[in-house]
């Protein structure tokens, strides 16, 4: 029973899909023809590609847009556009400062007054300047050791 069965496998065939042939044309597809030769003046049928290839020329292309661009006021918008951002981009130059050296030394005379003050108060302070300092006088134990 199972050498039967193996064997129909071995042997089925394949079977193929056919494409459908396109056969003669119904009355209604040739009624329908005719009305649209009648309306369009041509019948709808399947167009065959034709060899010569159009070739397209860039140049052409490029003034029939500028032409159009310009009759709709786009081209004028667009200048407008980039005038105002070149405007909002562009940041003014600041007026340059004029600095003599009597005004540098004078800023730095009074820092330094500044520094010798703020020195002066930590002198005068008993606290130290760090609280995590401990003498080793003031440990109960000797660390040198």
């Amino acid at each position: 029973y199972l050498d039967s069965l193996e064997s129909t496998k071995k042997n089925a065939s394949k079977k193929r899909k056919r494409k459908q042939k396109s056969g003669k044309a119904t009355a209604a597809t040739r009624v329908a023809d005719k009305q649209e030769k009648a309306f369009h003046g041509k019948a709808d049928t399947p167009v065959t590609p034709s060899t010569r290839k159009p070739k397209a020329s860039v140049e052409a292309a490029r003034k029939a847009a500028q032409d159009v661009s310009r009759h709709t006021g786009a081209e004028s918008r667009a200048k407008r556009k980039a005038e105002a951002v070149k405007k909002a981009v562009v940041m003014p130059k600041a007026a340059p400062m004029k600095v003599t050296s009597d005004d540098r030394v004078a800023s730095l005379e009074a820092k330094l007054e500044q520094l010798t003050a703020t020195l002066a108060v930590m002198m005068a302070s008993d606290v130290t300047p760090t609280a995590n300092e401990v003498c080793f006088s003031d440990l109960p134990f000797d660390p040198t050791c």
